[in-house]
């Protein structure tokens, strides 16, 4: 058996780390989904990282329906959003709620004929020393972000199943 030199040893590991860039790459790009068209419901979507997924969601050409407690912070996003070229619906509504939720989901349905993904992002920040919170604070919290989800999702649900 014939000994490999280092140089040897070099061109195989770099053809070796070339074939796993070209591999990678190939499976990146077959496995990425094309959301084009796909309809997308955004809670908390007026500002912060629900408007920046928003606009992520619009360069993949996705229809939004956004949702937020804040008309004022609804209609900047909604303005934001259509100078992209993004067709955008919003929706006041509190998703602690569940009225609220359920109403969201329906106008979004009624408007564009389905819903395709449903991102559950509203959420409350609170600010200071955690010594200065209070036991409603974290129940204000808890509200929006484990039941507000918890409405989204049910509902959705019969949407998602019944497609």
């Amino acid at each position: 058996m014939r000994a490999i030199d280092n140089r040897q040893r070099l061109m195989l590991l770099a053809a070796g780390a070339a074939a796993g860039v070209a591999a990678r790459e190939l499976y990146r790009r077959w496995s990425a989904a094309d959301i084009a068209g796909e309809v997308v419901l955004i809670t908390g979507g007026s500002r912060g990282l629900g408007l920046a997924m928003a606009r992520a969601f619009a360069e993949e050409g996705c229809p939004l329906a956004l949702c937020a407690r804040n008309g004022e912070a609804l209609e900047r996003a909604r303005q934001d959003l259509e100078a992209r070229g993004a067709q955008v619906l919003t929706i006041p509504c509190d998703v602690t709620i569940e009225e609220q939720a359920r109403r969201a989901v329906e106008t979004t349905i009624g408007h564009y004929g389905r819903l395709d993904i449903l991102v559950n992002n509203a959420g409350i920040i609170q600010v200071g020393p955690v010594e200065t919170m209070t036991l409603t604070d974290f129940g204000a919290a808890i509200n929006v972000m484990f039941w507000g989800t918890v409405h989204m999702t049910l509902a959705a649900l019969p949407h998602f199943l019944e497609r």
